[in-house]
C-alpha cells in the first residue's frame, strides 16, 4: 500500500484541503492558529508604541495617520490628524511611522 503525502507549501492547497477533508476540530486549530498569531502581532505592535507615537491605521476602507494619546491592554486611543476625532483602534490594526 503506498501512501501519498500531501505538500502544504500552498495557501490554496491548505484551504482546499480544509474545504473538502476538514473536521470541525481542523477548522477550530486553524481559528485558534489565527487568533494566536492575531495576538502575537498585537503584542509586537503594543511594544513599540508609546503615547505621542505618529502611527498609521488601516481602517476598513481608508488608511489615515494619527497620534497615540493612551495605550491600553488591547487597543491605542489614536486621534486622527485629519478630523481631529479620537478612536479606539485595535493593536492589529496600527503600523508605527517613524518620522523625522
Amino acid at each position: 500500500m503506498n501512501k501519498s503525502k500531501t505538500n502544504f507549501n500552498d495557501l490554496s492547497i491548505v484551504l482546499d484541503w480544509v474545504k473538502n477533508h476538514g473536521t470541525t476540530d481542523t477548522m477550530n486549530m486553524v481559528m485558534y492558529a489565527i487568533k494566536d498569531r492575531r495576538t502575537a502581532l498585537a503584542k509586537e505592535a503594543k511594544s513599540s508604541i508609546s503615547v505621542g507615537s505618529t502611527v498609521g491605521v488601516n481602517a476598513r476602507t481608508e488608511y489615515w495617520l494619527g497620534t497615540v494619546t493612551k495605550v491600553m491592554k488591547t487597543r491605542c486611543a489614536v486621534k486622527q490628524h485629519n478630523n481631529g476625532m479620537t478612536y479606539a483602534v485595535p493593536m492589529s490594526l496600527i503600523e508605527t511611522h517613524n518620522t523625522v
